[in-house]
């Protein structure tokens, strides 16, 4: 979510605006597993992978500023659970940058990775979610 559409997704109501980008990123989430198990190059999937922390980060970073703004109780908490998700997702490309084919550790590490963000989004955001509907206009 990038340029414009980053632009017209955040001008939206604050709940709306972090569903649609949640709809992104699952979207370019699937896609990118797709890519990682239908056997696609290294050189497409790493291409997928940086496009998928370039929305995760904006993402991230969104939900940061709302959270930071009103003043979130779990502020601290959400965002080490971002942060340590970047790091491993950065760890991920530098480990797929280097790899010379995808191998079964690899694929474990994008699947795990992939099943932490789904968490994420359905125990943290969604406490975020009842936060933002109590505390912004809708």
């Amino acid at each position: 979510m990038t340029g414009a559409k980053d632009n017209a997704v955040t001008a939206l109501p604050p709940r709306l605006s972090i569903q649609k980008q949640h709809e992104s990123i699952d979207a370019r989430l699937e896609g990118f597993t797709l890519k990682v198990h239908s056997g696609a190059s290294l050189a497409d999937i790493v291409d997928a992978m940086r496009d998928l922390l370039v929305d995760m980060s904006m993402h991230f970073g969104y939900e940061e500023s709302l959270m930071e703004v009103g003043r979130h109780g779990e502020f601290d908490h959400h965002r080490s659970q971002h942060l340590a998700m970047m790091t491993e997702l950065g760890l991920l490309l530098d480990r797929l940058e280097a790899a010379d084919e995808i191998g079964s550790a690899l694929l474990r590490d994008i699947d795990f990775l992939y099943m932490l963000y789904q968490r994420h989004v359905e125990f943290s955001d969604s406490k975020l979610d009842a936060w933002l509907a109590a505390n912004f206009a809708v």
